[in-house]
């Protein structure tokens, strides 16, 4: 897929959201309007013009043959609800435009102007869903378009005046406007097929997830497909580390308890969910020199953990606090405290603030020492005759050169 770059010089203060639209802000912001990042979103702001359209553009000229997609990400907040944001292709030579917008009435709506002459395409209702997870597509090839929402066609054009010339973001009326993750890329055909006469195809999209994050200061509903983090980098991959090391961990315990036979005198869930815990504090307790490299392990534990607070807390938001009583799994805040209980166990230094910022008891941060010692020693001890011994392994009972067994791995396709 190639990226295509267009317009002026981007400024680096806005390119991470916007992309190629960034270098249009100065030149093109309007009077009563404000501009900014905020919580990860590059967000517009109109206090109090009433009825007033902020549109950002970018001449992008005719869609390759192979074809054009424009993705982004938008959210809005505003009591007003005909406010609305929204993707805009344009020709002002031609006096045309074609508009798909998200309104704060949950409104999707679609149509085109020829001059005067208005066309209404579609009005869908609840397909946007301004958590801060929308994401607005637009498809182009030669002479046609298609509009998508979250994965959901809203409607074709054809010969319209406003195709082939420009393109950009509209938001209209008083209030807040953010847009992030605005790309726009060629080849269309290499990564979506194209049908006959010309019309573009529905593609596969990401399913983006709404952040736990609230994005308070930004008074937007949500940060996104992903966490941004104030595009903390280091934080940012911190997190995805963490939460993907804690499933991988956890997964791995249930293989080492199956193909082993090892032994699990508790609840297998619980058990491997101390296991990941325990490998994912073990580097944090041997810190290396390189600054950056320590962070990185600290915050990938504490997200570890947090995952399950997160999704806990959620839960009770929706009423739905406690796991079904048949389920394997025990309920996501229990899963919590264990985890960050053997973690705060394992290296209280790193930990002490996490556990005191989430109310642990001291007769909790008490137990939780203890509580790692147990888990470590019986964890050590059940693999120690599958373990060579070594520096850090000086329990396994196998020779330091004992060959390993042979590991078969499968590739399925994902359902």
């Amino acid at each position: 897929m190639a990226l295509v770059a267009f317009g002026s010089p981007a400024h680096a203060e806005f390119e991470q959201q916007l992309g190629p639209l960034a270098g249009a802000v100065r030149t093109q912001l309007l009077q009563g309007w404000t501009a900014g990042v905020e919580d990860g979103w590059f967000t517009l702001r109109n206090k109090a013009t009433a009825g007033s359209e902020q549109t950002l553009y970018l001449n992008v000229g005719q869609p390759p043959e192979g074809g054009r997609i424009t993705d982004v990400n938008v959210v809005l907040n505003s009591k007003n609800p005909k406010a609305s944001i929204g993707l805009a292709l344009t020709n002002r030579s031609r006096k045309g435009l074609c508009l798909l917008e998200l309104t704060a009435a949950k409104q999707t709506l679609l149509f085109c102007l020829d001059g005067d002459k208005r066309r209404d395409i579609a009005n869908v209702p609840n397909v946007a869903k301004l958590d801060g997870s929308d994401r607005i597509k637009v498809v182009e090839v030669p002479g046609a378009a298609r509009f998508i929402v979250n994965g959901q066609k809203i409607g074709d054009i054809e010969n319209e005046p406003a195709l082939g010339s420009e393109l950009g973001i509209m938001a209209y009326e008083v209030g807040t406007f953010g847009i992030a993750d605005f790309a726009i890329s060629t080849n269309v055909n290499a990564n979506t097929g194209q049908g006959g006469g010309g019309q573009p195809q529905q593609q596969p999209t990401r399913a983006p997830q709404a952040s736990p994050d609230s994005g308070a200061s930004s008074g937007l509903p949500g940060s996104g497909p992903y966490p941004r983090f104030g595009g903390d980098s280091l934080r940012i991959v911190a997190v995805y580390i963490g939460i993907m090391r804690s499933i991988f961990m956890h997964e791995f315990g249930h293989a080492l308890i199956g193909e082993l036979e090892l032994p699990s005198t508790g609840a297998e869930e619980d058990a491997v969910d101390i296991y990941s815990a325990l490998q994912i504090v073990e580097p944090t307790m041997y810190p290396s020199s390189d600054k950056d490299t320590n962070a990185m392990a600290q915050g990938a534990a504490k997200y570890a953990a947090l995952q399950w607070y997160y999704s806990g807390k959620l839960a009770e938001a929706k009423g739905a606090g406690n796991s079904p009583w048949q389920d394997e799994h025990t309920g996501d805040l229990k899963r919590f405290r264990n985890m960050l209980c053997i973690m705060y166990g394992g290296n209280p230094g790193v930990f002490a603030s996490l556990v005191d910022q989430v109310g642990f008891e001291d007769r909790t941060k008490a137990r939780c020492a203890d509580e790692f010692t147990k888990q470590n020693r019986a964890w050590r001890r059940i693999l120690a005759p599958h373990t060579r011994v070594g520096t850090w392994s000086p329990d396994g009972q196998q020779p330091a050169n004992a060959p390993g067994a042979p590991v078969n791995v499968t590739f399925e396709p994902s359902s």
